[in-house]
């Protein structure tokens, strides 16, 4: 079993390296394209895990196309994977964005950290709600029939649906 773990973990790591933004952005440009047909007056991005990272990506090349991100367990840190840094990325920011990191996500992505000091510099509106206590990944995984759980899912959606509203105003 731990084999096949072992095997998993490189095919991943494989794929991770492999899966560089330009390979994805014609996918998101097609995304952006078909949108452009049914006109909003804003969007919003979401994303989970390498989701978020894909969110910070856009934000750094189309900021126009969405007002704001919101980031749960964010793994930005594929850049590191990739030979990039995660700081240089998060300059790039141009939306605002709710990061909710929490238990073994980079340092540079937890409050105060790295990231997070360049966002309070930029001055787009970023907040920060970290979840210290929670497993990566609670927010879309988490066993919910645990109190603790399910508190901390509950304010990760009432600070993802407060800071939607707040910069998708008209």
């Amino acid at each position: 079993m731990e084999a096949i773990s072992r095997r998993n973990q490189k095919k991943k790591m494989e794929f991770l390296k492999y899966w560089t933004p330009e390979k994805w952005q014609p996918d998101m440009d097609a995304v952006w394209s078909h949108l452009e047909k049914y006109p909003a007056a804003k969007i919003g991005m979401v994303g989970f895990c390498w989701g978020t990272w894909a969110i910070w990506h856009e934000s750094a090349r189309n900021n126009k196309k969405f007002s704001c991100g919101v980031n749960f367990h964010p793994s930005v840190n594929i850049e590191i994977l990739q030979g990039r840094k995660i700081e240089d990325l998060a300059e790039k920011l141009l939306n605002p964005m709710l990061m909710a990191p929490c238990k073994g996500d980079h340092a540079s992505l937890q409050e105060n950290g790295a990231s997070h000091e360049i966002m309070k510099k930029n001055s787009l509106g970023s907040e920060y709600i970290p979840f210290p206590s929670m497993n990566h990944g609670f927010v879309s995984q988490g066993d919910v029939s645990d109190k603790e759980i399910l508190t901390c899912v509950t304010k990760a959606m009432d600070s993802s649906y407060a800071f939607l509203e707040k910069h998708m105003k008209q």
